[in-house]
Protein backbone atom coordinates (compact mmCIF):
# COMPACT_ATOMS: atom_id res chain seq x y z
CA UNK A 1 0.00 0.00 0.00
CA UNK A 2 1.13 3.55 -0.68
CA UNK A 3 0.01 4.37 2.86
CA UNK A 4 2.67 2.03 4.25
CA UNK A 5 5.33 3.79 2.19
CA UNK A 6 4.35 7.34 3.20
CA UNK A 7 3.38 6.88 6.85
CA UNK A 8 4.61 3.54 8.23
CA UNK A 9 4.95 4.88 11.81
CA UNK A 10 1.93 6.51 13.43
CA UNK A 11 0.38 7.45 16.77
CA UNK A 12 -3.28 7.20 15.74
CA UNK A 13 -5.00 4.99 13.20
CA UNK A 14 -8.62 4.63 12.06
CA UNK A 15 -9.78 2.15 9.42
CA UNK A 16 -13.16 1.50 7.77
CA UNK A 17 -14.26 -0.79 4.95
CA UNK A 18 -17.29 -1.87 3.00
CA UNK A 19 -17.99 -4.36 0.21
CA UNK A 20 -19.60 -2.99 -2.93
CA UNK A 21 -21.29 -4.65 -5.94
CA UNK A 22 -19.00 -3.20 -8.62
CA UNK A 23 -15.48 -3.73 -9.95
CA UNK A 24 -12.61 -1.84 -8.24
CA UNK A 25 -11.96 0.49 -11.17
CA UNK A 26 -15.59 1.69 -11.13
CA UNK A 27 -15.60 2.19 -7.36
CA UNK A 28 -12.24 3.95 -7.49
CA UNK A 29 -13.41 6.42 -10.14
CA UNK A 30 -16.45 7.27 -8.01
CA UNK A 31 -14.28 7.86 -4.92
CA UNK A 32 -11.84 10.10 -6.79
CA UNK A 33 -14.67 12.24 -8.19
CA UNK A 34 -16.96 12.03 -5.14
CA UNK A 35 -18.77 15.24 -4.21
CA UNK A 36 -18.89 14.82 -0.44
CA UNK A 37 -21.21 17.84 -0.16
CA UNK A 38 -24.04 15.68 -1.55
CA UNK A 39 -24.40 14.52 2.04
CA UNK A 40 -26.23 16.87 4.43
CA UNK A 41 -24.28 15.28 7.30
CA UNK A 42 -20.90 16.05 5.71
CA UNK A 43 -21.99 19.60 4.78
CA UNK A 44 -23.08 20.21 8.38
CA UNK A 45 -19.87 18.80 9.87
CA UNK A 46 -17.69 20.80 7.47
CA UNK A 47 -19.61 23.99 8.28
CA UNK A 48 -19.28 23.25 11.99
CA UNK A 49 -15.51 22.90 11.57
CA UNK A 50 -15.46 26.28 9.79
CA UNK A 51 -14.21 24.96 6.48
CA UNK A 52 -16.87 26.47 4.20
CA UNK A 53 -19.80 24.93 2.42
CA UNK A 54 -18.83 24.77 -1.26
CA UNK A 55 -18.51 21.59 -3.26
CA UNK A 56 -16.31 19.27 -1.22
CA UNK A 57 -14.00 16.99 -3.19
CA UNK A 58 -11.04 14.97 -2.02
CA UNK A 59 -8.94 16.00 -5.00
CA UNK A 60 -9.20 19.64 -5.88
CA UNK A 61 -6.93 22.58 -6.53
CA UNK A 62 -6.42 23.67 -2.94
CA UNK A 63 -4.57 26.91 -2.26
CA UNK A 64 -1.15 26.23 -0.68
CA UNK A 65 -1.53 25.43 3.00
CA UNK A 66 -5.22 24.45 2.75
CA UNK A 67 -6.77 21.04 2.35
CA UNK A 68 -5.28 17.73 1.33
CA UNK A 69 -2.27 17.20 -0.92
CA UNK A 70 -2.29 14.20 -3.21
CA UNK A 71 0.71 12.16 -2.08
CA UNK A 72 0.38 9.27 -4.48
CA UNK A 73 -1.96 7.26 -6.61
CA UNK A 74 -2.10 3.79 -8.04
CA UNK A 75 -4.84 4.32 -10.65
CA UNK A 76 -7.99 2.25 -10.21
CA UNK A 77 -6.68 0.96 -6.87
CA UNK A 78 -5.36 3.43 -4.27
CA UNK A 79 -5.47 7.17 -3.70
CA UNK A 80 -3.36 8.66 -0.91
CA UNK A 81 -3.77 12.20 0.39
CA UNK A 82 -2.13 13.93 3.31
CA UNK A 83 -1.50 17.10 5.23
CA UNK A 84 0.94 18.39 7.81
CA UNK A 85 0.81 21.06 10.49
CA UNK A 86 -1.22 21.71 13.59
CA UNK A 87 -4.58 20.84 12.08
CA UNK A 88 -6.16 20.57 15.53
CA UNK A 89 -6.03 24.38 15.69
CA UNK A 90 -8.82 25.94 13.61
CA UNK A 91 -6.75 28.98 12.61
CA UNK A 92 -3.32 27.37 12.12
CA UNK A 93 -2.29 27.14 8.47
CA UNK A 94 -1.16 23.81 7.18
CA UNK A 95 2.48 23.32 6.28
CA UNK A 96 3.32 23.17 2.62
CA UNK A 97 4.94 19.77 2.22
CA UNK A 98 5.79 18.48 -1.22
CA UNK A 99 4.82 14.82 -1.65
CA UNK A 100 8.51 13.97 -2.17
CA UNK A 101 9.30 15.48 1.27
CA UNK A 102 6.30 14.07 3.16
CA UNK A 103 8.01 10.92 4.45
CA UNK A 104 10.86 12.93 6.02
CA UNK A 105 8.69 15.78 7.38
CA UNK A 106 8.98 15.99 11.17
CA UNK A 107 8.24 19.61 12.12
CA UNK A 108 8.56 20.04 15.91
CA UNK A 109 5.12 20.55 17.45
CA UNK A 110 3.41 19.49 14.23
CA UNK A 111 1.80 16.30 13.00
CA UNK A 112 1.33 14.71 9.63
CA UNK A 113 -1.71 12.82 8.50
CA UNK A 114 -2.19 10.47 5.56
CA UNK A 115 -5.47 8.96 4.43
CA UNK A 116 -6.02 6.46 1.67
CA UNK A 117 -8.90 4.94 -0.22
CA UNK A 118 -8.13 1.45 -1.47
CA UNK A 119 -10.32 -0.51 -3.91
CA UNK A 120 -9.53 -4.23 -3.93
CA UNK A 121 -11.16 -6.93 -6.06
CA UNK A 122 -13.46 -9.53 -4.53
CA UNK A 123 -14.86 -12.69 -6.17
CA UNK A 124 -17.72 -12.15 -8.60
CA UNK A 125 -16.49 -8.77 -9.86
CA UNK A 126 -17.20 -6.99 -6.58
CA UNK A 127 -14.95 -4.69 -4.60
CA UNK A 128 -13.82 -4.06 -1.04
CA UNK A 129 -13.40 -0.33 -0.49
CA UNK A 130 -11.39 0.64 2.56
CA UNK A 131 -10.06 3.87 3.96
CA UNK A 132 -7.40 4.26 6.59
CA UNK A 133 -6.22 7.40 8.32
CA UNK A 134 -2.89 7.57 10.12
CA UNK A 135 -1.45 10.43 12.14
CA UNK A 136 2.08 10.83 13.41
CA UNK A 137 2.77 13.57 15.97
CA UNK A 138 6.15 15.22 16.58
CA UNK A 139 6.75 15.91 20.23
CA UNK A 140 4.82 15.42 23.45
CA UNK A 141 2.89 18.69 23.10
CA UNK A 142 1.69 17.83 19.58
CA UNK A 143 0.80 14.30 20.70
CA UNK A 144 -1.20 15.60 23.68
CA UNK A 145 -3.01 18.29 21.65
CA UNK A 146 -3.83 15.94 18.82
CA UNK A 147 -5.13 13.21 21.12
CA UNK A 148 -7.49 15.72 22.80
CA UNK A 149 -8.63 16.92 19.37
CA UNK A 150 -9.05 13.35 18.10
CA UNK A 151 -11.06 12.40 21.17
CA UNK A 152 -13.68 14.92 20.03
CA UNK A 153 -13.27 14.84 16.24
CA UNK A 154 -12.41 11.16 15.69
CA UNK A 155 -15.97 9.81 15.87
CA UNK A 156 -17.17 12.50 13.44
CA UNK A 157 -14.26 11.73 11.12
CA UNK A 158 -15.44 8.11 11.13
CA UNK A 159 -18.99 9.22 10.31
CA UNK A 160 -17.68 11.17 7.32
CA UNK A 161 -15.83 8.11 5.99
CA UNK A 162 -18.92 5.93 6.43
CA UNK A 163 -20.98 8.62 4.71
CA UNK A 164 -18.55 8.54 1.78
CA UNK A 165 -19.19 4.80 1.49
CA UNK A 166 -22.93 5.48 1.52
CA UNK A 167 -22.56 8.11 -1.23
CA UNK A 168 -20.56 5.72 -3.41
CA UNK A 169 -23.11 2.95 -2.82
CA UNK A 170 -25.92 5.37 -3.77
CA UNK A 171 -24.13 6.42 -6.97
CA UNK A 172 -23.66 2.76 -7.91
CA UNK A 173 -27.38 2.13 -7.37
CA UNK A 174 -28.31 5.23 -9.42
CA UNK A 175 -25.94 4.19 -12.19
CA UNK A 176 -23.92 7.42 -12.01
Amino acid sequence: MLLDQYLPVYDVRARYQTDLPAPPERVYSLVVDLDWSRSPLVRWLVLLRGMGSAKIKLIQNNPPGQGFTVLGEEPDRELLVGMAGRFWLPTAPLRQVDPADFVDFAGPGDAKMAMNFLAEPLPGGNCRLSTETRVQCFGPSARRCFRLYWGVIGPFSGLIRKEAFRLVRRQLAEGD
